[in-house]
C-alpha cells in the first residue's frame, strides 16, 4: 500500500513524460489520504521523507521554485522529524534525512537552513 502512495507522489514530481507539476496541495492530499488508512507511524515517516526527497530532487533537477513549495516540503520534513523523535526511530531514517539536508546546500529561500535546523535538533542528542 505504501508503494502505491509513493508512486503517486513520484508522478507529481517526475511523471513518465514531461516535467512534473510539483503542486504542494496534491502531495499534501496524498499524505493526508495515507494517514487515514495507515496504522504505522514508520510507514507515514517513510512517505513524508519520500515527499521531501522528491521535492529536493525536483529542485535540483529543474531549478529554484517558490517559497510556497519550499514551505510545503519543510512542513513534511518537520512532521517526519517530530514522529522520528516521538517514536525513537532515529536509526531507521538518519541516513536518508542527512542526505536530504546535504542535497539542499545552496538552495535559496532559507530552505537548507530550515531542514538543517530540523535535522540537527532531532539528531543532536541520540
Amino acid at each position: 500500500m505504501l508503494n502505491k502512495f509513493k508512486e503517486s507522489i513520484r508522478k507529481e514530481y517526475f511523471p513518465s513524460k514531461g516535467i512534473g507539476n510539483a503542486k504542494a496541495g496534491v502531495a499534501r492530499k496524498i499524505i493526508s489520504d495515507f494517514k487515514k488508512i495507515s496504522k504505522s507511524n514508520h510507514d507515514l515517516i517513510d512517505l513524508l521523507v519520500f515527499h521531501v526527497e522528491q521535492g529536493v530532487d525536483s529542485t535540483n533537477e529543474y531549478g529554484d521554485i517558490d517559497e510556497t513549495f519550499y514551505s510545503s516540503i519543510e512542513s513534511s520534513f518537520k512532521s517526519a522529524m517530530e514522529l522520528i523523535k516521538k517514536d525513537k526511530l532515529h536509526q531507521d531514517f538518519q541516513s536518508r534525512c542527512l542526505k536530504v539536508v546535504e542535497e539542499t546546500d545552496g538552495i535559496g529561500w532559507g530552505f537548507h537552513d530550515c531542514l538543517a535546523d530540523l535535522y540537527y535538533s532531532t539528531y543532536e542528542n541520540i
